[in-house]
């Protein structure tokens, strides 16, 4: 199912996960980048819970030499599997994240440093030249959900070259990294860090002001050489590590589409659990975030489109965790009732 589309009046390349959870819908028509076959897109609409996820659907078939978005392996309930080798790899594989306003506003302080706005582009968007330089950087990701795609199912790939803002790392290998468990808070690089979700129940609804997303990844007590091998055993987790939006200032379609698609992957989530035969897969949760500095077991996510879920298989993704930069004490830390993460 191919996830990319081209704009037929402007020549801008879309990502279906982008069109849904865009503030205002995007009028059509579209087509296919490369071999120009006219698309409809599919789960995009307006509001309502959808059974697949957002895609576009080709009218006819595509040229037998089209490989514009690749080749993707996709098997049961959407879970990714690698492609490996040359064949298949898609044509543009994004080279750059770049967040780009659609529609003139006035970004907060925290969205600025993370929004860049072509101007120069949009007013000569109707402009045979300007046209042409938007096709040819056809390798510029719109959001995260494209690069982590190309990271999980083209692992061959992964020394391409790859420029996110404010992320430490020049290639996919670098620029990802898994969240693990840690013992104590720590002070993490700035990079798409990438981890299980919890299947955990979440109450966030359209009218809340923040989304708090529970990661399979928790922090754990110091520790102590001096404890013996039980009280060793006995440690217990402080609190596990969670992804928070602020989704008060999101437009309600976004937010409602952004609520539906996280709640059908916490369900899945729930289901590999609870199914033996789905062992080693999971639902991952792939962001570039800010840690809060006073409650450093917290990733502050800006912008939806900085944040997304897949399902891949245990064995497909970097298996060496996160090295954290330093240790890092929380004052004043008042330590909440224990819980402990489900075993899987």
């Amino acid at each position: 199912m191919p996830d990319l589309a081209q704009k037929v009046e402007t020549g801008e390349i879309f990502d279906a996960r982008t069109l849904a959870l865009s503030e205002e819908e995007v009028p059509g028509p579209w087509q296919c980048p490369g071999c120009h076959v006219e698309m409809f897109p599919v789960a995009c609409g307006k509001e309502g819970k959808f059974k697949v996820s957002p895609y576009f659907r080709a009218e006819s078939a595509h040229e037998l030499d089209c490989a514009y978005d690749g080749m993707r392996v996709i098997s049961k309930r959407g879970r990714i599997r690698p492609v490996r080798g040359r064949i298949g790899v898609p044509e543009a594989i994004p080279s750059i994240l770049r967040l780009a306003s659609r529609r003139p506003q006035v970004p907060s302080s925290a969205e600025q440093e993370f929004e860049e706005t072509d101007s120069a582009s949009n007013s000569n968007r109707h402009n045979s030249d300007a046209l042409y330089t938007r096709q040819s950087h056809a390798s510029t990701a719109s959001s995260l959900h494209r690069v982590a795609e190309v990271f999980c199912g083209y692992p061959d790939e992964r020394d391409h070259g790859l420029s996110i803002r404010d992320c430490e790392g020049h290639s996919y290998r670098t620029c990802f990294q898994r969240l693990g468990h840690s013992n104590g808070y720590k002070a993490f690089p700035q990079k798409v860090l990438y981890c299980p979700i919890s299947f955990r129940r979440n109450d966030t609804n359209e009218h809340s002001d923040l989304m708090e997303i529970a990661l399979n990844a928790a922090v754990w007590p110091e520790w102590d050489e001096s404890l013996n091998d039980d009280d060793k055993k006995k440690r217990t987790v402080i609190e596990p590590y969670k992804i928070v939006l602020p989704i008060q200032n999101w437009s309600r379609r976004t937010r409602v589409a952004f609520i539906d698609i996280f709640e059908a992957m916490r369900q899945e989530q729930k289901k590999i659990v609870d199914d033996e035969k789905t062992q080693g897969w999971n639902v991952y949760a792939f962001f570039l975030a800010r840690q809060v500095r006073n409650d450093l077991s917290k990733f502050e996510v800006l912008d939806h489109r900085l944040v997304t879920f897949l399902v891949v298989k245990d064995d497909d993704l970097p298996v060496i965790a996160i090295r954290p930069q330093a240790k890092t004490s929380r004052p004043g830390l008042k330590r909440k009732p224990f819980l402990r993460l489900p075993r899987r």
